[in-house]
């Protein structure tokens, strides 16, 4: 920024200087013309004086000629008077006539002469003054211009430093908010580095030998701390054991519902041999070769399914069993001063983040473990419902793709699902758990599983 008002103080300076040297150079073209105007009238002056002595002395050698030619004609008159027939009056009077006409003659030519050379000084004189008055205005004119587009420039000049004034002022306002940032952040950093070293002082005479005073509060702060868990681990095992309890009935009493369905559909199934017999004929050969073997395997398949539900609902009951006994071993049993250290820190191995000891891996964890149950659950039921669904598919042989009718348990089941969907007010988990049972129900094409699929990308895909 310097930089840029030394080179427009050197502009301004050179336009100055430039401008006084111009003034300089009109100050002395107008005393030149001065000087030549007074010159000009004193050469004017002159020559008028000299024409007024060259008129006085034409006038008086008129007076005199006139004189003259009085004084001589005067006496030759008389002598004429006297002597008419003399001759050598006549040749007097002859010779001074001639005399005269040549005076007179020689003067008028001199008078003449000088009054055309006075005529011809004046007129050279009145062009040199017209001259030097057209150059005089012509100069005063390119000065004028000059001066004029100098102001223009010094103008535009001033306009120029007052925008570069004020691009300084507001940068050296940027720059004084920067060096007072600068300082604040200086004297934050001081404090920061103080703490530091107060807080490292502090550590290590807390390492090197810890009071009693400090003891106490520490072990008061970590029983408060203990306390306070204990309180909300008890009031999240009640509520985990309760519907925990809640989600074990109702599926205690769903599995006993639908065994004593099955039990009922197996015991009414031999009324129906007959009419398979029957409807043998209308088979396939292969399929009327084999149709206890289709559906054996179709069986098969569903209870492997159902086994394999049936053992991964075991597995996760036992991950919540162990995890149960953990939170009340945690609830029941006292905690050390280096765990409950480790568990506000955040920090423990591999093992401490399989098992969890801290408040809300727990609670994460158990909900996980909620969401696995339901979901398994759900799976179970279905599978369930599907090994009932293949002994309808084996008593009606007519129809071999599963007819969706839904009577009895199904119906009842499917508006149950029906109404917690529509009753979950935009829930995503509910949605998430309930669409199997949907599908497997309703039996929805491919397109539309995708499109759901799609709508819902945080969703776990599965094989339908």
């Amino acid at each position: 920024m310097s930089s840029v008002d030394g080179i427009v103080n050197e502009e301004i300076a050179r336009l100055r200087e430039e401008l006084n040297k111009a003034k300089q150079r009109m100050q002395q073209w107008k005393e030149k013309t001065q000087a030549g105007v007074s010159e000009m009238r004193n050469r004017i002056v002159e020559l008028t004086n000299q024409l007024e002595e060259c008129r006085a002395a034409n006038k008086l050698l008129s007076q005199q000629v006139s004189n003259a030619t009085v004084s001589v004609v005067t006496p030759f008159a008389a002598c004429d008077l006297e002597k008419s027939a003399d001759s050598f009056s006549s040749f007097a009077t002859f010779r001074v006539e001639q005399w005269l006409d040549d005076a007179l003659t020689a003067l008028c030519d001199t008078q003449l002469g000088k009054y055309n050379l006075l005529i011809e000084i004046a007129n050279a004189t009145s062009q040199e003054l017209e001259k030097h008055k057209r150059r005089t205005a012509q100069t005063l004119r390119l000065q004028r211009k000059t001066t004029d587009a100098l102001e223009n420039e010094i103008a535009n000049l001033r306009e120029q430093v007052s925008v570069l004034q004020g691009d300084l002022a507001e940068r050296s306002c940027a720059v004084k908010s920067r060096d007072q940032a600068l300082e604040v952040l200086q004297g934050r950093l001081e404090e920061m580095e103080a703490a530091k070293v107060s807080y490292e002082a502090a550590q290590t005479a807390l390492v090197s030998k810890l009071n009693a005073e400090q003891i106490n509060v520490f072990e008061e702060r970590l029983e408060e701390d203990r306390e306070s868990m204990r309180r909300e681990f008890a009031a999240r095992e009640a509520l985990i054991f309760d519907k925990h309890r809640e989600e074990m009935e109702q599926l205690a009493s769903r599995y006993e519902h639908d065994m004593a369905e099955l039990r009922r559909e197996i015991e009414e199934k031999p009324l129906g041999v007959v009419e398979i017999e029957n409807g043998l004929a209308l088979w396939p050969s292969n399929t009327a070769r084999h149709p206890e073997d289709c559906d054996d395997v179709a069986y098969g398949e569903l209870m492997s399914d159902l086994e394999a539900l049936q053992e991964e609902l075991r597995v996760s009951r036992e991950e919540n069993r162990k995890l149960t006994q953990e939170i009340s071993a945690l609830r029941t049993g006292p905690l050390s001063s280096g765990s409950l250290t480790a568990l506000n820190s955040g920090s423990g191995t591999p093992e401490s983040r399989v098992h969890p000891q801290k408040l809300t891996e727990a609670i994460s964890r158990i909900t996980e473990l909620e969401e696995d149950v339901a979901r398994l659950s759900e799976e179970l039921y279905i599978a369930r419902k599907r090994a009932v669904a293949s002994v309808h598919q084996s008593s009606t042989v007519k129809n071999p793709k599963p007819s969706l009718v839904f009577e009895g348990q199904l119906a009842a089941y499917l508006r149950c699902t029906i109404v917690r969907l529509l009753c979950s007010a935009g829930e995503p988990a509910v949605a998430k758990n309930v669409f199997p049972v949907l599908n497997a129900l309703l039996q929805f094409e491919k397109e539309d599983i995708e499109e759901v699929y799609r709508k819902n990308p945080d969703w776990i895909k599965r094989r339908f």
